[in-house]
């Protein structure tokens, strides 16, 4: 089908996916990373979340407390890779155990808030597919606010958390930003139309697709 295969012992182009979870967070893409993986013709990356396609995601623009998070997930992770590869190849080993499954995926909620992300993908995957979940903002971002209050990340009401990420001016990857910057879905999916076929996007709502899972997921494959 014209997409890259690892053939095990051979000097071949290894396999990259074809078709990405984009996002956005607090939206079940953890749920449907793991339905997706039980399909006999598609193989998931080895671990959620490499987010290797999002520039910004890189350790020295993580803020120190959410960098030692990063780092306790990455070690409880049942897989010997990092969570985040620094590098094209390091990323590559997420698929090495492709064996001829047609559609190739991973998910990285971050992808969709990331202003790099959707170039990067395009330039290295221009015919890859993209699937986004879209959830009210509000009812998204008291949702991430609950699951940072009981990771400890954070030790504030909800009111406090909003007022800190208003006032927050550094710009650091941490609890603060872009916690509400990633409710703005107008710019992120606009960087997917204008870089992908719209026939190779699809855009369903959390509200929606989540009520009747059976239906949602038969769509998606």
């Amino acid at each position: 089908n014209g997409n890259p295969v690892l053939y095990h012992g051979e000097m071949q182009e290894r396999a990259l996916p074809n078709f990405f979870v984009v996002g956005t967070g607090k939206a079940g893409t953890t749920s449907l990373y793991h339905y997706l993986g039980q399909h006999p013709e598609i193989y998931m990356s080895a671990v959620k979340e490499p987010c290797y396609f999002a520039s910004e995601i890189r350790d020295g623009n993580l803020a120190p407390a959410f960098r030692r998070y990063s780092r306790r997930q990455s070690r409880k992770s049942a897989s010997p890779l990092d969570w985040r590869p620094s590098n094209r190849d390091e990323y590559a080993r997420l698929f090495e155990n492709v064996q001829g499954e047609s559609a190739i995926g991973e998910a990285s909620a971050a992808y969709l808030w990331s202003e790099t992300a959707a170039a990067n993908i395009a330039a290295s995957q221009p015919s890859a597919k993209i699937i986004m979940i879209l959830r009210d903002p509000a009812e998204r971002a008291f949702s991430h606010y609950l699951h940072q209050l009981a990771e400890g990340l954070i030790h504030a009401g909800f009111r406090e958390h909003l007022d800190k990420c208003l006032e927050d001016r550094r710009h650091e990857i941490g609890v603060y930003h872009p916690f509400l910057e990633v409710g703005l879905y107008y710019a992120q999916v606009k960087r997917y139309l204008e870089r992908f076929p719209q026939n190779n996007i699809r855009i369903y709502w959390f509200e929606e697709a989540w009520r009747q899972p059976q239906g949602f997921l038969q769509d998606v494959f």
